[in-house]
Protein backbone atom coordinates (compact mmCIF):
# COMPACT_ATOMS: atom_id res chain seq x y z
CA UNK A 1 0.00 0.00 0.00
CA UNK A 2 1.70 3.15 -1.02
CA UNK A 3 2.04 6.22 1.65
CA UNK A 4 -0.98 8.27 0.42
CA UNK A 5 -3.57 5.26 0.18
CA UNK A 6 -1.99 4.68 4.00
CA UNK A 7 -2.62 8.35 4.94
CA UNK A 8 -5.94 8.28 3.30
CA UNK A 9 -6.96 5.35 5.44
CA UNK A 10 -5.37 7.09 8.50
CA UNK A 11 -7.67 9.65 7.75
CA UNK A 12 -10.87 8.00 7.26
CA UNK A 13 -9.75 6.12 10.76
CA UNK A 14 -9.11 9.31 12.30
CA UNK A 15 -12.24 10.95 11.48
CA UNK A 16 -14.36 7.36 12.63
CA UNK A 17 -12.53 7.73 16.14
CA UNK A 18 -13.68 11.40 16.57
CA UNK A 19 -17.07 10.73 15.16
CA UNK A 20 -17.50 8.14 17.62
CA UNK A 21 -16.11 9.85 20.23
CA UNK A 22 -18.72 13.04 19.05
CA UNK A 23 -21.74 10.38 19.25
CA UNK A 24 -20.50 9.07 22.83
CA UNK A 25 -20.07 12.60 24.61
CA UNK A 26 -23.63 14.06 22.71
CA UNK A 27 -25.20 10.91 24.60
CA UNK A 28 -23.21 11.69 28.03
CA UNK A 29 -24.47 14.92 27.28
CA UNK A 30 -28.08 14.20 26.92
CA UNK A 31 -28.23 11.66 29.93
CA UNK A 32 -26.61 14.34 31.94
CA UNK A 33 -29.62 16.59 30.38
CA UNK A 34 -32.18 14.15 31.36
CA UNK A 35 -30.84 13.86 35.24
CA UNK A 36 -30.53 17.67 35.24
CA UNK A 37 -34.26 17.56 34.19
CA UNK A 38 -35.39 15.18 36.18
CA UNK A 39 -33.36 16.85 39.49
CA UNK A 40 -35.02 19.76 38.59
CA UNK A 41 -38.62 18.71 38.27
CA UNK A 42 -38.22 17.03 41.78
CA UNK A 43 -36.93 19.68 43.23
CA UNK A 44 -39.88 21.90 42.17
CA UNK A 45 -42.20 19.38 43.16
CA UNK A 46 -41.09 18.55 46.46
CA UNK A 47 -40.33 22.21 46.94
CA UNK A 48 -44.01 22.82 46.35
CA UNK A 49 -45.50 19.97 48.41
CA UNK A 50 -43.13 21.24 51.36
CA UNK A 51 -44.29 24.33 51.35
CA UNK A 52 -48.04 23.63 50.76
CA UNK A 53 -47.65 20.65 54.00
CA UNK A 54 -46.20 23.96 56.26
CA UNK A 55 -49.52 25.74 55.29
CA UNK A 56 -51.71 23.42 55.87
CA UNK A 57 -50.14 22.27 59.00
CA UNK A 58 -50.43 25.91 60.48
CA UNK A 59 -53.91 26.18 59.40
CA UNK A 60 -54.83 23.06 60.85
CA UNK A 61 -53.67 24.57 64.32
CA UNK A 62 -54.65 27.91 63.80
CA UNK A 63 -58.14 26.09 63.83
CA UNK A 64 -57.45 24.62 66.86
CA UNK A 65 -56.74 28.26 68.45
CA UNK A 66 -58.85 28.97 71.54
CA UNK A 67 -58.54 32.74 70.99
CA UNK A 68 -61.12 34.22 68.73
CA UNK A 69 -60.65 37.75 67.86
CA UNK A 70 -62.85 40.39 67.03
CA UNK A 71 -62.11 40.93 63.35
CA UNK A 72 -62.72 36.88 63.23
CA UNK A 73 -66.38 37.08 64.93
CA UNK A 74 -68.58 39.10 62.37
CA UNK A 75 -71.94 40.66 63.70
CA UNK A 76 -75.25 39.68 61.74
CA UNK A 77 -76.71 42.22 59.60
CA UNK A 78 -78.02 44.92 61.78
CA UNK A 79 -82.04 43.58 60.79
CA UNK A 80 -81.14 40.33 62.18
CA UNK A 81 -79.34 41.36 64.93
CA UNK A 82 -82.38 43.10 66.26
CA UNK A 83 -84.08 39.78 66.13
CA UNK A 84 -81.42 37.54 67.83
CA UNK A 85 -80.67 37.42 71.31
CA UNK A 86 -77.15 38.01 72.99
CA UNK A 87 -76.49 33.71 72.70
CA UNK A 88 -77.76 33.34 69.08
CA UNK A 89 -75.36 36.49 68.18
CA UNK A 90 -72.38 34.91 70.04
CA UNK A 91 -72.56 31.77 67.99
CA UNK A 92 -72.79 33.57 64.60
CA UNK A 93 -69.36 35.00 65.39
CA UNK A 94 -68.28 31.48 66.71
CA UNK A 95 -69.84 29.72 63.46
CA UNK A 96 -68.22 31.90 61.28
CA UNK A 97 -64.81 32.02 62.47
CA UNK A 98 -64.84 28.64 62.38
CA UNK A 99 -66.30 28.36 58.87
CA UNK A 100 -63.43 31.12 57.99
CA UNK A 101 -60.71 28.92 59.54
CA UNK A 102 -62.08 25.93 57.88
CA UNK A 103 -62.16 27.73 54.60
CA UNK A 104 -58.16 28.30 54.43
CA UNK A 105 -57.57 24.64 55.76
CA UNK A 106 -59.92 23.46 52.19
CA UNK A 107 -57.93 26.23 50.05
CA UNK A 108 -54.57 24.66 50.72
CA UNK A 109 -55.65 21.49 50.10
CA UNK A 110 -57.39 22.22 46.72
CA UNK A 111 -54.03 23.91 46.09
CA UNK A 112 -52.41 20.68 47.19
CA UNK A 113 -53.84 17.69 45.11
CA UNK A 114 -52.67 18.39 41.83
CA UNK A 115 -48.88 18.03 43.11
CA UNK A 116 -50.09 14.78 45.01
CA UNK A 117 -51.45 13.69 41.52
CA UNK A 118 -48.29 14.06 39.97
CA UNK A 119 -45.62 12.87 42.91
CA UNK A 120 -48.10 9.99 42.53
CA UNK A 121 -47.09 9.60 39.16
CA UNK A 122 -43.80 10.20 39.44
CA UNK A 123 -42.40 8.45 42.68
CA UNK A 124 -45.77 6.26 43.66
CA UNK A 125 -48.15 6.27 46.41
CA UNK A 126 -45.75 6.52 49.35
CA UNK A 127 -46.52 10.57 49.51
CA UNK A 128 -50.48 9.82 49.19
CA UNK A 129 -49.85 7.61 51.96
CA UNK A 130 -47.79 9.87 54.19
CA UNK A 131 -50.40 12.00 53.71
CA UNK A 132 -53.32 10.28 54.37
CA UNK A 133 -52.01 10.58 58.29
CA UNK A 134 -52.22 14.61 58.13
CA UNK A 135 -55.79 14.05 56.10
CA UNK A 136 -57.23 11.71 58.70
CA UNK A 137 -56.30 14.29 61.59
CA UNK A 138 -57.67 17.18 59.58
CA UNK A 139 -61.07 14.97 59.42
CA UNK A 140 -60.97 14.01 63.21
CA UNK A 141 -61.01 17.93 63.95
CA UNK A 142 -63.44 18.85 61.12
CA UNK A 143 -65.92 16.23 62.54
CA UNK A 144 -64.86 17.67 66.01
CA UNK A 145 -65.75 20.88 65.46
CA UNK A 146 -69.42 20.20 63.65
CA UNK A 147 -70.09 18.69 66.69
CA UNK A 148 -69.17 21.27 68.92
CA UNK A 149 -71.26 23.90 66.78
CA UNK A 150 -73.89 21.76 66.56
CA UNK A 151 -74.10 21.32 70.11
CA UNK A 152 -74.22 24.87 71.16
CA UNK A 153 -76.72 25.68 68.43
CA UNK A 154 -79.18 27.96 70.48
CA UNK A 155 -81.42 27.24 67.50
CA UNK A 156 -80.95 23.99 67.50
CA UNK A 157 -83.80 21.37 68.96
CA UNK A 158 -82.78 20.91 72.80
CA UNK A 159 -82.77 17.12 72.49
CA UNK A 160 -80.35 17.18 69.10
CA UNK A 161 -78.25 19.52 71.11
CA UNK A 162 -78.14 17.27 74.07
CA UNK A 163 -77.13 14.50 71.61
CA UNK A 164 -74.61 16.10 69.73
CA UNK A 165 -72.88 17.36 73.20
CA UNK A 166 -73.02 13.55 74.42
CA UNK A 167 -71.50 12.48 71.16
CA UNK A 168 -68.41 15.50 71.48
CA UNK A 169 -67.89 14.43 75.11
CA UNK A 170 -67.05 11.27 74.52
CA UNK A 171 -64.30 12.16 71.37
CA UNK A 172 -60.89 12.75 72.11
CA UNK A 173 -60.67 16.84 73.72
CA UNK A 174 -58.64 18.36 70.45
CA UNK A 175 -61.33 21.18 69.85
CA UNK A 176 -58.68 23.49 71.66
CA UNK A 177 -54.67 24.06 71.81
CA UNK A 178 -55.05 24.38 75.29
CA UNK A 179 -51.23 23.11 76.85
CA UNK A 180 -48.65 25.09 77.63
CA UNK A 181 -46.18 21.97 77.12
CA UNK A 182 -46.32 20.41 73.31
CA UNK A 183 -45.71 16.93 75.06
CA UNK A 184 -49.00 17.42 76.76
CA UNK A 185 -50.83 17.87 73.55
CA UNK A 186 -51.37 14.62 71.86
CA UNK A 187 -53.16 16.00 69.02
CA UNK A 188 -50.09 18.28 68.07
CA UNK A 189 -47.70 15.34 68.78
CA UNK A 190 -49.78 13.29 66.21
CA UNK A 191 -49.72 15.99 63.63
CA UNK A 192 -46.41 16.85 64.02
CA UNK A 193 -45.02 13.42 63.79
CA UNK A 194 -47.02 12.76 59.76
CA UNK A 195 -45.69 16.02 58.84
CA UNK A 196 -41.91 15.20 60.18
CA UNK A 197 -42.39 12.19 58.09
CA UNK A 198 -42.94 14.08 55.00
CA UNK A 199 -40.46 15.91 55.45
CA UNK A 200 -37.95 12.94 55.97
CA UNK A 201 -39.27 11.64 52.52
CA UNK A 202 -39.44 14.82 50.73
CA UNK A 203 -36.17 16.28 51.59
CA UNK A 204 -34.06 14.38 50.37
CA UNK A 205 -34.91 15.15 46.75
CA UNK A 206 -34.42 18.70 47.19
CA UNK A 207 -30.63 17.26 47.74
CA UNK A 208 -30.73 15.67 44.46
CA UNK A 209 -31.56 18.54 42.15
CA UNK A 210 -28.57 18.33 39.71
CA UNK A 211 -26.45 21.19 39.73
Amino acid sequence: MSCPEILSVLKDLVLLIASLVGIYVAIRGLNTWRRQLDGQADYDLSRRVLVSLFKLRDRIQNVRNPMMMAYEMPQPPEDERAKMSNEQIRFYGTRSAYESRWNSVDEVRLALYPDLLESEAIWGAELKDLFSVVFKLQHELLIHTKYFLDSTNPDSDPDMRKSKAEIYKKQRDIIYDLSTNEQDDEYKLELLKAVGDIEDYLKPKLKQQKL
